[in-house]
């Protein structure tokens, strides 16, 4: 049956290989991560470093 409780998404990034790329490379805060997902950010999380993912091609194209 429909869902009531559905809330729409939308797409607020280019998602192009660029936009991931720069993620790779210059890393990302877990905590804003957490917070753009809607979950609670605790100080533990807060004082996290940057985290940076692997840069190779076999990465996103296997």
């Amino acid at each position: 049956g429909p869902d009531t409780n559905y809330v729409p998404v939308q797409q607020v990034n280019s998602l192009n290989m660029g936009w991931c790329i720069n993620c790779h490379v210059q890393g990302y805060k877990p905590a804003e991560g957490a917070r753009l997902a809607g979950q609670q950010v605790t100080p533990e999380l807060e004082a996290m470093p940057a985290k940076k993912a692997r840069y190779d091609c076999a990465v996103c194209h296997y």
